[in-house]
């Protein structure tokens, strides 16, 4: 479910609009150590986060004049600068706002090229104030999703549910494209072997492959 010559997002944005960038961790029980080692899987996402434009007959404005525009996922190993950065390189396009938390990870975003606006809240996977709403939210669409649907998915193929989801999310105002798109992607996209799959040769496809 993910498009080869995908684009990043964030291009072309107005006045007002951003991306939300920031992580979460996925699955077993959290255990508290010096060093933070956890039994679940740390998960990164970018949304692009848009401001409503109403029509010229439309009169009373909706409450919340921002919506979500289109999302990136991918699972990370670890929180530093070179994981961090390397997604965002590969997920949004240069010279857009990235609002992220103030993780240590993502401070040369602006000498890679984005405008970078920090949310302060101790660095800790999600910790929000006035930004970060809108991942936030999508993170638990996407915990709901998993554990209501699924029941829980494993660590290795846990980047496989993170594209579907992003495939569901990125088309959900357009239920008839995404259908069309899966066709077209599944005609052309390799795919793996049941060995290849659960002998855990195959690498899901990741942002930035």
């Amino acid at each position: 479910m993910v498009r080869p010559d995908r684009a990043r997002i964030g291009g072309n944005l107005n006045r007002g609009d951003h991306v939300e960038v920031d992580e979460t961790w996925i699955g077993g029980a959290l255990r508290r150590t010096a060093r933070s080692d956890t039994d679940k899987t740390l998960v990164i996402g970018a949304v692009e986060v848009l401001q409503w434009k109403p029509k010229r007959d439309v009169t009373v404005a909706p409450r919340n004049r921002l919506y979500a525009g289109r999302l990136r996922m991918e699972v990370l190993h670890d929180r530093d600068s070179t994981s961090l950065c390397r997604f965002v390189e590969a997920a949004v396009e240069p010279q857009a706002l990235v609002i992220t938390s103030d993780c240590p990870g993502y401070t040369t975003l602006t000498q890679r090229g984005y405008q970078h606006r920090v949310v302060a809240g101790g660095g800790e996977p999600e910790v929000t104030e006035d930004y970060l709403s809108m991942v936030r939210l999508v993170f638990l669409n996407l915990k709901s999703w998993l554990s209501g649907t699924h029941h829980g998915v494993s660590p290795k193929h846990l980047q496989a549910y993170l594209n579907e989801f992003a495939f569901r999310f990125n088309r959900r105002l357009a239920p008839f494209s995404a259908f069309r798109s899966l066709l077209g992607i599944g005609a052309s996209a390799e795919s793996p072997t049941y060995e290849d799959l659960y002998s855990g040769r195959w690498r899901h496809p990741r942002i930035g492959d």
